[in-house]
């Protein structure tokens, strides 16, 4: 009951602001019926990954959702981002059911979000 992904934020000012938008971006679009009145999102806060990464993360929930009329289930977004080694601003994000029994604790989410490394890139072999 729960996917995560990575992009990159062509143009981002902040990894504060991605971290804030696009947690609640995709609530929306996964957890809400039109209308970002329903979604809310927690303090921005600063994190380090075990590997040293530093960004900022933050967590939206749906709000109101009526799991008879609305949408199936209640949901929720975490999103990290920080900079790339080219500078460039992207993320990582975990969205998930909130309030059901398939739920991925936001302990869990925390754990795997402490465990992201950067990619070496291509080798020549």
């Amino acid at each position: 009951m729960a996917t995560a992904g990575t992009r990159r934020h062509d143009g981002a000012r902040s990894t504060e602001a991605v971290a804030r938008a696009h947690s609640a971006a995709q609530v929306h679009g996964l957890y809400t019926p039109p209308g970002l009145k329903r979604v809310s999102t927690g303090a921005v806060d600063s994190f380090t990954t075990a590997s040293g990464i530093t960004g900022s993360v933050a967590t939206s929930r749906s709000t109101g959702i009526d799991p008879r009329g609305d949408c199936p289930s209640a949901g929720k977004a975490t999103t990290f981002a920080f900079k790339n080694s080219a500078g460039h601003v992207v993320s990582w994000l975990f969205a998930g059911a909130d309030g059901v029994g398939a739920e991925v604790p936001d302990t869990t989410v925390e754990r795997i979000l402490g465990t992201l490394r950067r990619h070496a890139g291509p080798s020549d072999s």
